[in-house]
């Protein structure tokens, strides 16, 4: 059983996201990005209204947006007080946690194992 205190956080992400997905997504309709990021139109909503995010979903919506997957976990206000170096340190662990670099690739593909 959940406790209700990590209830409360995961609501909290849950709206983030979804707020951050309604903002990145601007003028384009939830059909196109929808569309674009090969999802449901009634899953694109459910995230935006913080009902509920499967981590492909996220991966998904984060390249039809064009925008680092971190983005979207992050407040307005917390990005735009992140300094360069703890831009740059997002963006090295955007791409540990999608494996979108070799060294993380090969990593993976070893099961985690150096």
């Amino acid at each position: 059983m959940m406790k209700d205190s990590d209830k409360k956080v995961i609501d909290a992400i849950l709206e983030t996201i979804g707020n951050n997905v309604k903002r990145f997504r601007g003028r384009i309709s939830q059909t196109e990005l929808a569309e674009k990021a090969e999802i449901g139109r009634s899953t694109l909503s459910a995230i935006e209204n913080a009902k509920s995010i499967e981590l492909d979903n996220l991966l998904k919506i984060a390249r039809a947006l064009d925008i680092d997957p971190v983005d979207l976990f992050l407040t307005e206000e917390e990005i735009k007080s992140l300094s360069y170096k703890g831009q740059i340190l997002l963006d090295k662990l955007s791409k540990l946690i999608f494996a979108e670099d070799d060294l993380a690739k090969r990593y993976l593909k070893k099961g985690g194992k150096k």
